[in-house]
């Protein structure tokens, strides 16, 4: 699947693992089919999956609008689950989703490498991502229109595993939030408050319409907030390494 966008063509190939963050319409230049896409919250992380001519497709709360239901296979027990374990599959341009929050490819890489999976297929994975939205006549994808899914936060049900289900040929999925919940609650909510605050402060150094002093306070709060944000990647990659022995262990 290729289109031009952005002045760019979609490509398939394994892409960046982690990029920096930036806004939506900038990340849409250079993004691939099935990149896991992160959207930075400040107080947690929310992910969708890429398929294409900018639309990602992400799991999210319940939503009293949907009007199906899907599982991970046939033999799911979503169907003996409540309600309260329910929430909505949708496709929607990214950068709806992205409602103005920066965002970034983060597509787990690292972790797949440490429980051992390889990625799925292309076709697969989107066929996958795709499996049981609703269609228009011509067979396209109805957007904003969103179905059941199985979904608890603490779990590889939430966004994150789904979205890593539908990239990697694991049979779940598996979230790094929901099992390293303590440190990227409150490790990962400084780190993604200085990154967005240094993203900020450099939007304000390129931009030719901000004033001297508020470039001269841009260019002071960078260091810092650099720093700050180092640490904090570095302690979040620490305990993500323990994270991936974990989840290797009980896969």
């Amino acid at each position: 699947m290729t289109s031009t966008k952005q002045g760019k063509q979609e490509t398939i190939n394994n892409g960046n693992s982690l990029t920096q963050w930036t806004t939506a319409a900038k990340l849409l230049e250079s993004i691939n089919l099935c990149d896991i896409v992160e959207f930075n919250r400040i107080t947690y992380s929310h992910y969708g999956f890429y398929i294409g001519e900018g639309v990602c497709v992400h799991v999210q709360a319940p939503d009293k609008s949907s009007i199906a239901s899907s599982s991970r296979s046939s033999s799911s027990s979503s169907t003996k689950r409540s309600k309260s374990y329910l929430g909505t599959k949708v496709a929607e341009h990214l950068i709806k989703i992205a409602a103005g929050d920066f965002v970034r490819v983060n597509n787990a890489e690292f972790i797949a490498f440490r429980l051992g999976v390889n990625r799925r297929s292309t076709s697969n994975a989107l066929e996958l991502a795709k499996k049981d939205l609703p269609l228009d006549l011509n067979g396209n994808l109805i957007l904003g229109t969103s179905i059941n899914v199985e979904y608890f936060l603490l779990s590889s049900n939430n966004c994150e595993g789904w979205s890593t289900y539908w990239r990697y040929n694991h049979p779940q999925g598996f979230s790094i939030q929901a099992t390293n919940g303590a440190i990227h609650s409150m490790i990962g909510t400084v780190e993604r408050f200085t990154d967005s605050a240094v993203c900020c402060a450099k939007s304000i150094l390129t931009d030719d319409n901000a004033s001297a002093v508020q470039k001269a306070t841009a260019a002071v709060a960078v260091v810092p907030f650099t720093a700050i944000s180092f640490s904090a990647t570095c302690v979040k990659k620490v305990s993500d390494f323990a994270a991936g022995g974990i989840m290797r262990m009980f896969d």
